[in-house]
């Protein structure tokens, strides 16, 4: 099963790296799915950094190009859930029946909910 985060502001924060590896170490394949554009001006030097970081493979990390997420994840099967601090993501990708989606913010209960989503 796949679980995906998004970057800016979610998985750029420690904790939410740590518990990526955990996924990892869980079994899941983690994945990046991010609004940001492929070929934006100021690069992605940082994304991919931290995708190495993590052992999360190039080819596991999705630019929607500011596109809502909610239309890459429609099309998949095997999404449990995305992370994101975007509440209006997390709104949208809910309309879809096939992915959840988790909002990131300062409190523990994105976690308990990611973990519970993975039961």
């Amino acid at each position: 099963m796949k679980v995906s985060f998004d970057y800016d502001e979610t998985l750029t924060q420690s904790e939410v790296q740590d518990f990526a590896r955990e996924c990892m170490e869980m079994g899941y394949e983690v994945w990046i799915v991010t609004s940001r554009k492929p070929d934006r001006k100021e690069g992605n030097d940082d994304l991919y950094a931290l995708a190495d970081d993590l052992d999360i493979p190039n080819e596991q990390i999705v630019f929607t190009a500011r596109s809502p997420k909610r239309d890459y994840l429609r099309g998949t099967e095997d999404f449990l859930w995305h992370l994101d601090n975007d509440y209006l993501e997390i709104i949208r990708i809910n309309q879809l029946d096939n992915v959840e989606g988790i909002w990131y913010d300062d409190s523990e209960d994105w976690k308990a909910a990611c973990l519970e989503a993975m039961d």
